[in-house]
């Protein structure tokens, strides 16, 4: 597996890419699930904690249920990109994605909640594994540690 054998680097470093932005977003889609659900467990690590030890007003839940729902599909079209068979408007949609959950880094770090700053690492993974997939293969991209 070392750069000696032939084998490219770049799929491997894609591969992580993908498993890291499923993990993050994973982890998201539990946070916004069960805010959703109206677990006591996580009001503190969502919404600024404002809500930590009391309830969630449905409207919000409402919205945490679908941010749940769209952070599957960013999950699904990072798929697409590993898989190299994404549209040219998907691929463009992916710049949408890494601007939302850039911002979502930034309000995540400055969170009055302590336990909420940590979704801004989550969030941060998503926009560094959906840049390197959207990307996408380069077949022309040489190597210059693979030449001698």
């Amino acid at each position: 597996m070392g750069l000696r054998d032939g084998k490219n680097p770049h799929v491997n470093l894609r591969r992580l890419a993908l498993y890291a932005t499923w993990i993050s977003l994973g982890w998201a889609v539990v946070l916004t699930g069960l805010a959703a659900a109206g677990n006591h467990w996580v009001l503190d690590r969502v919404a600024g904690g404002r809500y930590a030890g009391g309830s969630m007003p449905m409207w919000l839940r409402v919205i945490y249920a679908l941010m749940a729902v769209l952070m599957l599909a960013v999950a699904q079209l990072a798929h697409r990109y590993a898989g190299s068979d994404a549209t040219h408007r998907q691929r463009n949609l992916g710049r949408l994605v890494m601007l939302v959950f850039s911002v979502s880094t930034i309000v995540n770090a400055m969170s009055p909640s302590r336990p909420e700053r940590f979704n801004a690492i989550g969030a941060a993974v998503t926009v560094l594994g959906v840049g390197l997939l959207r990307r996408g293969p380069r077949s022309d991209r040489v190597d210059m540690r693979l030449r001698r």
